[in-house]
């Protein structure tokens, strides 16, 4: 088990008890067990010197250091635990793949700052590249996001397919000045071709830039390059970052599959987290002991690093004697014109 010290110096971290279907407090109190018997105002651990204060008299607790809930497949979710080397350099090589470290950037980030989009690719290569962040509102809102753009002149975008897809469907899109718009990053899932193009038609986004990552990798370990051509953008989630590396595997033998042929992505680097908090089971059945981080996902590699994303393993259907992926059947809805948005 890793032992893990974060000098982060917080006196204080606030948050709600709830928000939505996420509940705070009950993953504060995965990390810290002296929650549950701490008296009123008064709290005393070992192993924290942070207090949180939250919007429940009865719900206080610690948070030290960088701890990012992600969401099983089943039961609760996990920690996983990322450090300051794994996020700062994580960050420092995304800056540098987008050019950030040579031209003046101004970014609409609609992403949310709990996320590892938000928090890592949006204030972390702010802190680190000096780029300028514009958030057009507290909560996603696509009419915002639009008006951020053209006050701002913003020349960068961030968004989730979804939040672009979003924007798209706005029906008086074409009122709104988006001439500045040079770039947009998209991540957190695979991004239609057709919304790509429907990007660089109905909102100016010359180039889209693809990425790949999971919260367990800090968070990315693939980005493509501005220059990329079109059908690298479509057809792959990027080019594999610096000082990481990947293969696939056979999902039944574990063994290197051929270039181009699909299997489960593994990935061994930096980025990759210390451990899914207090849970050593769940993090040997991530993390292989030589340090390969199994994803889940199916992809392909070629032979100059670019991924593609098939499919996640536990999606996969079987019919017939056939592997069937959703995202598959998803990019095909997409390029009917009367579909907005699919969903398998």
């Amino acid at each position: 088990k890793l032992s893990v010290s974060f000098p982060v110096q917080c006196k204080a971290v606030v948050c709600p008890t709830q928000f939505k279907t996420q509940r705070f407090c009950d993953m504060l109190r995965q990390i810290c067990t002296e929650m549950d018997t701490a008296e009123s105002g008064v709290f005393r651990s070992s192993r924290y010197v942070s207090i949180v204060l939250l919007d429940h008299e009865d719900s206080r607790g610690p948070n030290e250091g960088c701890y990012c809930h992600v969401p099983g497949t089943t039961g609760s979710p996990k920690g996983a635990t990322l450090s300051h080397h794994n996020i700062v350099n994580n960050s420092y090589f995304v800056g540098l793949r987008l050019g950030y470290n040579w031209r003046t950037i101004r970014v609409c980030v609609p992403v949310p700052l709990y996320h590892c989009f938000g928090s890592v690719i949006g204030g972390m290569c702010m802190a680190l590249h000096g780029i300028t962040l514009v958030f057009p509102s507290a909560g996603y809102d696509s009419r915002a996001n639009l008006e951020a753009i053209q006050n701002e002149r913003c020349n960068f975008l961030y968004g989730t397919p979804t939040m672009y897809i979003d924007m798209l469907g706005q029906p008086d899109l074409h009122k709104y000045d988006l001439s500045s718009v040079e770039t947009g990053y998209t991540g957190g899932s695979p991004c239609p071709p057709e919304v790509m193009k429907k990007l660089k038609t109905h909102m100016n986004v010359k180039n889209m830039i693809t990425s790949y990552g999971t919260t367990e990798n800090s968070p990315i370990t693939f980005l493509g390059f501005p220059r990329d051509n079109e059908e690298l953008m479509t057809q792959t989630v990027g080019c594999i970052l610096n000082h990481t590396e990947a293969k696939v595997v056979d999902v039944s033998s574990g063994e290197v599959v051929p270039l181009g042929d699909p299997g489960e992505l593994l990935i061994r680097a930096f980025s990759v987290m210390l451990e899914y908090w207090d849970e050593p089971d769940k993090t040997n059945e991530a993390i292989t002991k030589d340090r390969w981080y199994r994803t889940g996902d199916i992809a392909s590699l070629d032979r100059f690093g670019y991924c593609r994303i098939v499919g996640r393993i536990k999606d996969m259907i079987i019919r017939g004697g056939e592997n069937i992926y959703p995202a598959e059947i998803e990019q095909f809805l997409h390029t009917h014109p009367n579909v907005q948005e699919a969903q398998v």
